[in-house]
C-alpha cells in the first residue's frame, strides 16, 4: 500500500542531437502496469532528461523494476540501436498486517477428553501455570482467584490438557491465472495467514505453520514474542512468486 518514488536519469554526452529515444521497463505488463509505461523523449547534445514514476505498491512480493531496454533511433528511421540493461532493479514488497477483531474457530478437544476422570468429572492433569483465557478454554479450568485479583479471566494450564493450536498450511500452488490475477490471490494468501496467526497468537493460541515451497517446511511460534518468524516465513513465500513466472 506504500507510494515509493523511482527516478530515472538518462544524458546524451554525445555531441548530436538523438531525436527518437525509448526507454522500456521490466514488469510494465504485470502488477506495475501503466506505472511502467514506454517513455518517449529526445536528448539533445550534452543534455540530461530526468523524469519520476510513483509505484503504487498494490502487493506483496519480490518485483523487478528500472530500465530494461533503452532504443535510439534517427530522424528517418533509417538505423537503431538497441541498448540492453544487464540487470533490473529489485523491489520487496512486504505483506501488510491486517488486525482481525474476532475470528470463530472451530475447534474440537476431542484429544481433552482422554485427560479427564470417569469419576469425578476434573481434569487429573498437574498443574503447570496460569495464562489468560482463549476461544474455546474449558470454564472449569478457570482460575477464579487470580482472575478478580488481575480483574481479567485467566485460566489453569495443565501438563496432560491438549493445548489448543491452530494449525495454516497455506497452498502456494500456481493457479492458471493470468500474472496480475495470481498476484493478487498469492497476496491474499500471505496476508489472510498473517492476519489469522497475528490473530491467534494475540489471543495465546499457539500457531504451527507447514509450507511446501521447494521443500516441506515448518514454524512455530508460542505467543506473540515469536510473530516475527511467523512474519517473515510467511513474507519470504511471498518472494517466490517469481519463480512460478520466471522472465
Amino acid at each position: 500500500g506504500d507510494l515509493l518514488k523511482y527516478s530515472f536519469l538518462i544524458g546524451n554526452e554525445d555531441l548530436i542531437l538523438y531525436p527518437y529515444v525509448t526507454v522500456n521497463f521490466y514488469n510494465s505488463e504485470t502488477v506495475f502496469a501503466g506505472q511502467f509505461s514506454d517513455r518517449y523523449i529526445s536528448l539533445f547534445p550534452s543534455s540530461e532528461d530526468l523524469f519520476d514514476i510513483n509505484l503504487d505498491c498494490k502487493f506483496c512480493g519480490k518485483f523487478e523494476i528500472g530500465a530494461k531496454k533503452i532504443i535510439i533511433e534517427d530522424f528517418f528511421g533509417l538505423f537503431s540501436l538497441n541498448y540492453e540493461i544487464p540487470s533490473p532493479l529489485v523491489i520487496y514488497v512486504n505483506p501488510r498486517i491486517v488486525n482481525i477483531d474476532y475470528f470463530k474457530l472451530n475447534i474440537n478437544f476431542k484429544a481433552e477428553s482422554f485427560s479427564r476422570s470417569a469419576v469425578t468429572g476434573e481434569d487429573t492433569g498437574l498443574f503447570h501455570e496460569v495464562r489468560k483465557y482463549s476461544y474455546g478454554d474449558n470454564i472449569k479450568k478457570i482460575h477464579w482467584n487470580m482472575s478478580a485479583k488481575l480483574n481479567e479471566i485467566m485460566v489453569r494450564q495443565l501438563r496432560s490438557t491438549t493445548d489448543t493450536n491452530l494449525l495454516v498450511i497455506p497452498d502456494f500452488t500456481a493457479n492458471q491465472f493470468s500474472q496480475e490475477s495470481d498476484t493478487i490471490v498469492w497476496d491474499k494468501l500471505i496476508e489472510s495467514c498473517i492476519a489469522l496467526s497475528n490473530y491467534c497468537l494475540m489471543n495465546y493460541i499457539p500457531v504451527n505453520i507447514i509450507y511446501n515451497r521447494n521443500k516441506i517446511g515448518k514454524t512455530f511460534a508460542k505467543d506473540i514474542s515469536s510473530f516475527s518468524q511467523i512474519y517473515e516465513c510467511i513474507s519470504e513465500s511471498s518472494y517466490d512468486y517469481e519463480n512460478l513466472y520466471p522472465n
